[in-house]
């Protein structure tokens, strides 16, 4: 039997959601068990709005490496590519 095309993109779409999923999960367990379970709870809504599966690996590497919570929560408010404003003198 050939898979219609319409499947095919309703299973990679699941495919993805389960990913994204499951990427959050292991964001929230490496920040709980290195800052506190109520690290892992400030952390969940910003971590919510994450979608791109790079960007969540990118966040799980910095969760395993980053010295602080600040640091973690500084990556993941101001991902690469991002423009932040320089702090000027005036």
């Amino acid at each position: 039997m050939k898979e219609s095309p319409f499947l095919r993109e309703i299973m990679q779409e699941a495919a993805e959601a389960a990913a994204v999923s499951a990427h959050r999960a292991d964001i929230r367990s490496v920040i709980e068990l290195r800052f506190g379970g109520e690290a892992a709870t400030e952390i969940a809504p910003a971590l919510e709005n994450v979608t791109g599966l790079a960007q969540l690996q990118r966040l799980h590497s910095q969760a395993v490496t980053c010295p602080g919570l600040d640091d973690f929560r500084a990556a993941l408010t101001h991902p690469p590519g991002s423009r932040r404003r320089k702090k000027t003198g005036r």
